[in-house]
């Protein structure tokens, strides 16, 4: 017969398999918190930090105006990727204020992706050019496509250098893996 410390975890698995707590104590936690306090915020000395930061940001991103000008930033930034259409490795372009795509594909006819999911991002093209961003500067995702989320308060000059790297990254792997016409 178990004794100790496995003895009690051989409770606590029975206990559990049963659907019911280990003891009064295991409950009274379920409900109340570990320390017994009498609901999920009593106790917690930083619920009002974390409200005060939250209404600062909040302010932040109105006194900036942040929302239009991730709109407008994303317009001008979908426009520099639409002139990406023509690497043959590239077979749409879609975005959303500054959130914005780069779909990788073999084939631009059949928009065959270079792989699902993990495949896609484990595909040495998808590897390699995301390397070469690196190399480059610039650190995002690339594998069913190149994920751009750049921050609210890029500048045009950083949204230039961030598409020239991208460009610069598709025309290389483009040329090593033999997809350049």
């Amino acid at each position: 017969m178990a004794t100790g410390p496995r003895r009690r975890l051989l409770r606590t698995v029975g206990a559990r398999e049963k659907g019911k707590p280990r003891s009064e104590r295991e409950g009274r936690e379920r409900h109340h918190g570990p320390n017994g306090a009498n609901g999920p915020m009593e106790g917690q000395s930083f619920f009002g930090q974390v409200n005060t930061a939250a209404l600062k940001n909040l302010e932040i991103l109105q006194r900036e105006e942040l929302p239009r000008r991730s709109a407008q930033q994303g317009k001008y930034l979908l426009g520099l990727l639409e002139e990406l259409r023509s690497h043959p490795t590239v077979g749409d372009v879609r975005g959303l204020g500054l959130m914005c795509a780069i779909e990788l594909v073999k084939d631009k006819a059949t928009k065959e992706p270079f792989g699902w999911g993990p495949a896609a991002a484990s595909h040495p093209y998808s590897r390699r050019v995301a390397e070469l961003m690196e190399e480059r500067g610039l650190l995002t995702r690339a594998f069913m496509s190149i994920q751009l989320c750049p921050p609210l308060v890029i500048s045009k000059e950083e949204i230039d250098q961030m598409v020239t790297i991208v460009d610069e990254s598709l025309s290389v792997a483009e040329r090593e893996f033999g997809f350049a016409a």
